[in-house]
C-alpha cells in the first residue's frame, strides 16, 4: 500500500504540474491568436503545426535533454508539449466570441484588449478549458509513465 501511495504521489505531481503549464500556455497563446487575428494569428498557429508535427515522446526527450535530469525537468517537459491541443481549442473560442455583441460593446466603450479578453472572453472559454485540463492530467500521467517505462 505503500509504494501505491507514494507512486501515485509522483503521478498525481506529474499531472498537476504539466497541466498548470500546458493550460497557461496553451490559453495565452490561443486567446491571442484568435482576438488579434491577422499576422499574429498566422504566427501562432504556424508555431502551433510546428510544434504538433513532432511526435510527443521524442519532443519530451529532447525537452529533458536541454533541460537536464530530475523531476522537475521532466515535469517542465511533460508539460511543455501539451499545450497545442488547448490553445487550438482556446484560438475558435476566442475567434467565435470576439464577434458577439457584448465584446463589439466593450470595444465601442473604449477597453483595452487586454481587459476584453482577461474579464469578457475568457471566463466565457472556462468550460472548453476544464476539459481539456482533465484530458491533459491523464494524457500526462500516461506520457510520464512512459518516460519511467
Amino acid at each position: 500500500m505503500s509504494r501505491l501511495l507514494v507512486g501515485s504521489r509522483v503521478s498525481l505531481s506529474v499531472g498537476i504540474i504539466a497541466v498548470l503549464l500546458s493550460i497557461s500556455i496553451g490559453v495565452l497563446l490561443g486567446a491571442m491568436a484568435g482576438y488579434f487575428g491577422g499576422r499574429t494569428d498566422q504566427l501562432i498557429s504556424w508555431f502551433i503545426q510546428v510544434v504538433w508535427a513532432i511526435p510527443t515522446l521524442l519532443l519530451v526527450f529532447a525537452i529533458t535533454f536541454a533541460l537536464g535530469k530530475g523531476f522537475w525537468q521532466i515535469f517542465i517537459a511533460v508539460g511543455l508539449t501539451m499545450w497545442v491541443g488547448t490553445a487550438r481549442l482556446i484560438r475558435g473560442q476566442v475567434m467565435s466570441l470576439r464577434e458577439l455583441e457584448y465584446v463589439q460593446a466593450a470595444k465601442v466603450m473604449g477597453f483595452s484588449s487586454g481587459r476584453i479578453l482577461l474579464y469578457h472572453i475568457l471566463p466565457n472559454v472556462l468550460g472548453p478549458t476544464l476539459v481539456m485540463a482533465a484530458s491533459n492530467f491523464a494524457t500526462a500521467i500516461l506520457i510520464e509513465a512512459g518516460l519511467s517505462f
